[in-house]
């Protein structure tokens, strides 16, 4: 699951944590992944921050159900448009992913104490395909 943390969309470069402007663009980790498979609940879930100025990797928690290896890993659905994928719910007249619970990424930056954070959230969206077989997150 590691490698798979490369290909998720990242938050937008954000400032230097210890100069606390929004113009400075700054490097940051690759976020360290864990996957826990929920054998006795079907509600995936998502934990995902990452505190820029203690220069950790941010870190993902997936709670993912047991399904997960049958329905996204082994059919190579894990990150689809950037997006790590916990759940495939309903799927195309050609068995690809239709509509997928994915962690929807995001950050911002609080000027008054914190300064940049970055969060990830469960999230339900659609997916649709191009003709090159690429697929795209709509929503």
């Amino acid at each position: 699951m590691r490698s798979a943390a490369a290909t998720f969309r990242r938050p937008r470069r954000c400032a230097s944590a210890t100069t606390r402007q929004a113009t400075t663009p700054l490097g940051y980790p690759l976020p360290a992944v864990q996957v826990r498979i929920d054998r006795d609940s079907s509600a995936p879930g998502v934990v995902f921050t990452w505190k820029v100025e203690s220069g950790e990797a941010p870190y993902i928690i997936l709670r993912v159900p047991p399904n997960w290896l049958r329905d996204v890993v082994r059919p190579g659905h894990v990150v689809l448009d950037g997006q790590p994928v916990m759940q495939v719910l309903d799927r195309d007249p050609d068995g690809r992913p239709a509509r997928v619970l994915a962690v929807a990424i995001g950050g911002g930056y609080d000027s008054s104490l914190h300064g940049w954070r970055a969060h990830g959230a469960a999230s339900l969206v659609t997916v649709t395909w191009d003709p090159g077989g690429q697929p795209h997150i709509v929503g």
